[in-house]
């Protein structure tokens, strides 16, 4: 593994991170120096060379590293040797549109405490992605893919998937009328925040009901009414 530290490179002609993403160096790591770390992306970072690329953060208390994209597009995965890990990050500043962010068309793309702001859509999921830790969603998930939160809590502003899959540590918190699956699984546990829920809900887990919302799908585990 190739470790790249923000403070380790200077370069003349180029964005680091976006050398990084597109370095044929097999399994590379981008990390922060501290959690106060703010990194400027000056170009767009376009298609990930072959191996796992790890952009690591840094949290200390309320402060945590960001990644300001500064109006560009971010990480697109195009094979399926492309495997993409963010952790302890805040990642704003996105360009706007679908998958400006994260264009995950073949690849493995797994978040780790992660905050996401901006960009309507901005993660595209179109095969696999794996949540654990506290992450927050703010920026929308879209795609044909399949989504597991394999630990920890998530709270999503909104998801679109092929399948959702919540494991038994898994927490993901959304408004029901703003998540979409053809397959949803839970082991876990559904927060529903409110709104209107069309998905069928399977697994041992326990759905909560936690606001108002309207049940018009089977739900066929624990439902646990919070208010």
């Amino acid at each position: 593994v190739t470790t790249i530290t923000s403070e380790v490179i200077t370069t003349v002609n180029g964005d680091t991170l976006d050398l990084v993403v597109q370095a044929d160096i097999g399994n590379r790591e981008f990390v922060a120096e501290s959690a106060s770390d703010t990194y400027d992306l000056s170009v767009n970072l376009g298609t990930m060379a072959t191996g796992t690329l790890t952009v690591d953060g840094m949290i200390d208390g309320d402060e945590r590293s960001t990644l300001n994209m500064n109006n560009k597009t971010g990480f697109a995965l195009n094979s399926a040797n492309n495997s993409l890990v963010l952790s302890d990050l805040r990642v704003t500043g996105a360009a706007n549109g679908e998958g400006a962010i994260i264009n995950n068309n073949y690849g493995q793309v797994t978040l780790s405490n992660v905050i996401v702001e901006g960009s309507n859509n901005g993660i595209k999921n179109s095969n696999e992605m794996s949540l654990t830790g506290m992450n927050e969603l703010l920026s929308g998930l879209v795609g044909g893919g399949n989504l597991s939160i394999s630990e920890g809590e998530t709270t999503a502003n909104s998801i679109s998937q092929n399948n959702v899959n919540i494991a038994d540590d898994g927490k993901l918190n959304i408004n029901a009328s703003n998540l979409s699956a053809s397959g949803l699984n839970n082991r876990g546990t559904l927060n529903l925040t409110g709104g209107n829920n069309a998905n069928e809900v399977n697994g041992e887990g326990t759905t909560t009901i936690n606001g108002t919302v309207v049940n018009n799908a089977n739900i066929n585990q624990d439902v646990r009414i919070e208010s």
